[in-house]
């Protein structure tokens, strides 16, 4: 008894251990088969998802390509669509796995439907391919569009119902395993119980933590999409690099900016890609942030394009460690910032030649005050001298020097004036043929000169000797350019600018034509075209008075127009003036400042001469009495009026710019007080529109500073003879 006792206790231990080793082992057999069931069906899901996904992004992407962003090219789109096809195989080779295919659920129907797929994508990419092949017609709205949408979403309702049977049969699967697994469970014997119980449980926490893994799954697939396509979006270029400057990752948006591909950067460092001088001195910047482990903050530095065209990139980027701390490289985004810099030049230019112009018309006005003391008191003096008095070659020397600086002061006029006084339709082609000899003798032997003139050439409206005056001085700085033997080529065409080319520009859109000048000579660096255009700038040493291109850059102005220059060391100079079209053949004739010698100057009126400047009130007063006139003489338009209120005056002779009260508002007070009176302004400086009381008639009736005596009498004469007949 005992021994049968025993025996089956020794029977019952064997059972209960077999049973026990049985349920360890179907248990061990169950986690495995779940386990990879819930991963190949996790495959499916996820490879259906991806597909979805890579044709939505497809759709999203033709879309950028329809509405013409440059940036996008139909080549993404195809990608887009080749990785949809080959989550499509992917998930045809996974329904084949034996192992999900045991239960009740018929996986044929599932192939047909991925094939189906297959077939809807087919479709779909020869839509999309007749959609971009009528691209001009293909705009929101359109037949072919309609018909590209419905494919799109007939195509997600499909992925859509595959993906929903994959969720139900997993579901299903897993419901009819563990009640076969519950099946097994009672039949073995109640000492499995436990074991059973045991294993239910940790299946619930496995399923628990597989949720919670595809959620995160989920999350992160949103997370890193949305980072990309800010990254596509954004249009900047995201790198890594290791700590010695190597580039181990680059984004799809560097073929934009710097024309390679990904692959064609990794490996390289950005020093590779800049100019020698750049190279180092960024190499040696980064070198000093690297041993600080800092950051990388708006570093603009200079690149070269594939093409070989320079462009300006602006770089921040941030420190990259391990696990350890130490420091592995650098993350960071490259801008291209190549348009800002130019237009922000173009900006400080422009500003700097306000400045400048602004400074040069005071300088202007009051150098002129001084000729015209000069000019009329040699004028005096002569007329004091017999023809036969040695002095008198004196008096003319002074009267010719006075000419000269004259001369001088037009040209800084030129510079600073936004108008001209002699404005002409000209036809731009006839004029270069006219002085094409003159050019030629100008240029010399060992420069060819060469003519590219479109035909039907537009005319413009501008002062004609302004022009011949820009193209000569150009034409001498290609000239000191040229070493040695070369070409200077002169081309005329017509274009319209857009709204965009006008801001780059400054200037308005609408027609223009574009005179360009090229030279083969030794070019300029960049330091020296930010200031070719400054006056007295020069690089011809004491040969140079550097007032040719002020001169240039003013008659661009002067005309509503713009200039540009392009140069670089050793590959010559191409200088652009773009000019507007004349749309009317109507011509203003140019105040006549001349004086007719056969006039009769004398008179015995009563004239007030109004200039801050003593000298020149006194000299006007000396000319004028001495033909006859009454001539009262103020320093300031309060004096003026002050002598008005007490005296009878005929014609009010005043200079425009005055401390206190200027000439135009004198002006203004006069006209409204005393109508009967005639007025005539004098200035050494034209451009004074911003006065507030500012008279358009009598600006362009001025006397520009400095003038002659006859000139002087002339006018008033004219003047008053004028009044008189009226």
């Amino acid at each position: 008894m005992f021994q049968l006792k025993t025996l089956s206790n020794r029977l019952l231990a064997v059972t209960v251990a077999g049973i026990t080793l049985l349920l360890v082992l179907l248990s061990v057999i169950s986690i495995l088969y779940t386990n990879r069931m819930v991963s190949q069906y996790s495959t499916l899901v996820a490879n259906s998802i991806e597909v979805k996904l890579e044709i939505a992004t497809a759709h999203l992407w033709l879309e950028e390509v329809i509405s013409g962003d440059l940036h996008e090219s139909i080549e993404t789109v195809w990608l887009f669509h080749d990785k949809a096809s080959h989550h499509l195989d992917e998930i045809l080779k996974c329904s084949r796995d034996p192992l999900i295919n045991v239960g009740s659920v018929d996986f044929f129907q599932i192939r047909q439907d991925i094939n189906h797929i297959k077939n809807k994508l087919a479709q779909f990419r020869n839509i999309t391919l007749e959609r971009f092949n009528s691209i001009e017609y293909a705009g929101a709205g359109s037949e072919i569009d309609q018909i590209y949408d419905a494919a799109f979403v007939d195509l997600l309702k499909q992925i859509d119902k595959v993906i929903k049977k994959l969720k139900s049969f997993s579901k299903d699967d897993l419901e009819q395993f563990n009640l076969i697994q519950l099946l097994l469970i009672l039949l073995i014997l109640i000492t499995a119980t436990v074991f059973g119980f045991v294993l239910y449980l940790y299946q619930k926490r496995l399923m628990a933590l597989y949720n919670k893994q595809l959620v995160i799954n989920r999350s992160l697939s949103e997370t890193e999409t949305r980072l990309q396509d800010i990254a596509f979006c954004g249009g900047d270029w995201i790198w890594e690099v290791d700590s010695s400057g190597r580039y181990t990752y680059a984004s799809e948006n560097v073929v934009d900016i710097m024309g390679y591909y990904p692959d064609e950067i990794i490996g390289r460092t950005p020093f590779d890609l800049m100019p020698a001088e750049e190279s180092k001195r960024v190499a040696q910047l980064f070198a000093e942030i690297v041993k600080k482990q800092g950051k990388i903050t708006d570093l603009d530095n200079l690149g070269i394009h594939k093409n070989g065209k320079y462009i300006y990139l602006r770089t921040n980027a941030v420190p990259v460690f391990d696990a350890s701390g130490q420091l592995t490289g650098y993350r960071g985004v490259d801008k291209d910032i190549t348009e800002q810099k130019a237009m922000n030049d173009l900006l400080m230019r422009t500003q700097k030649m306000d400045a400048l112009g602004k400074l040069t018309g005071s300088m202007v006005h009051d150098f002129n005050n001084m000729l015209g003391a000069i000019k009329n008191s040699a004028e005096l003096l002569q007329n004091k001298l017999s023809v036969d008095d040695k002095l008198n070659k004196y008096v003319q020397q002074i009267y010719s020097v006075a000419e000269g600086a004259k001369k001088l002061t037009a040209k800084l006029l030129a510079f600073t004036n936004n108008e001209s006084d002699s404005t002409a339709e000209t036809d731009i082609n006839q004029l270069l043929r006219d002085d094409q000899h003159m050019l030629e003798r100008s240029l010399g032997d060992r420069i060819r000169l060469a003519y590219e003139l479109e035909v039907d050439l537009w005319n413009v409206c501008l002062d004609r000797s302004a022009l011949q005056d820009a193209i000569l001085n150009i034409s001498n700085n290609a000239m000191h350019a040229i070493t040695d033997t070369g070409v200077f080529t002169i081309t005329t065409k017509n274009v319209s600018l857009t709204a965009e080319d006008g801001g780059q520009l400054n200037i308005k859109p609408g027609d223009y034509v574009k005179l360009s000048f090229v030279d083969t000579g030794v070019g300029m660096d960049e330091t020296t075209q930010q200031k070719a255009f400054d006056p007295f700038f020069t690089t011809k040493g004491d040969s140079g008075t550097g007032l040719g291109l002020s001169q240039v850059y003013g008659f661009a102005q002067q005309s509503g127009g713009a200039i540009q220059v392009y140069s670089k060391p050793e590959q010559g100079t191409q200088m652009v003036i773009y000019l507007p079209r004349c749309l009317s053949s109507a011509t203003d004739e140019p105040v006549v400042k001349t004086a007719d010698t056969s006039w009769d100057y004398s008179g015995d009126e009563t004239i007030l001469v109004v200039d801050d400047e003593g000298e020149l009130c006194g000299l006007a007063k000396d000319f004028l009495t001495k033909h006859g006139y009454k001539v009262l003489c103020a320093q300031s338009g309060e004096k003026a009026l002050d002598i008005l209120e007490n005296e009878t005056v005929d014609l009010l002779f005043s200079d425009v710019v005055m401390p206190g009260m200027g000439g135009y508002e004198l002006a203004s007070t006069v006209k409204k007080n005393y109508p009967d009176i005639i007025i005539q302004m004098a200035s050494g400086f034209s451009n004074l529109r911003h006065e507030r009381k500012f008279d358009e008639k009598l600006h362009q009736q001025r006397l520009l500073k400095p003038y002659g005596s006859k000139i002087l009498l002339h006018r008033i004469r004219e003047l008053l003879d004028r009044a008189h007949a009226a």
